[in-house]
């Protein structure tokens, strides 16, 4: 998630570029919309997304990392994604299973000896 949440207002017009792309199974082409932005504390300063996030004029609330790490988001789409559910339970897995394998080698080794 980005720590700072700022109210911007879209200055100027939003350009609008189209991104085709080529090829048996390539993505669908993307038009990508270029907001200008002046906003609290001067940063961002541009955003752009796949939608026009706003017209010229009109205010939106962008979540920001100011260490600039992350790209900005509208501020309804920051939230952090997955869950720590999976990792701890491959984790508490993998050492059991490490756990179970070095017991049997050891036993293998005893019977060996």
């Amino acid at each position: 998630m980005r720590g700072a949440v700022t109210d911007c207002v879209v200055v100027g017009e939003i350009r609008v570029t189209h991104h085709p792309t080529f090829g048996e199974g390539a993505p669908h082409p993307k038009t990508l919309y270029l907001h200008t932005l002046d906003c609290d504390g001067g940063r961002p300063r541009d955003f752009s997304a796949e939608e026009r996030i706003a017209e010229p004029g009109g205010t939106v609330r962008i979540a920001d990392d100011p260490a600039g790490r992350m790209d900005p988001v509208p501020e309804h789409q920051n939230r952090a994604h997955g869950s720590p559910v999976l990792p701890a339970a491959l984790l508490v897995l993998s050492t059991a299973l490490t756990v179970v394998t070095l017991a049997a080698e050891g036993r293998a080794e005893e019977r060996r000896s």
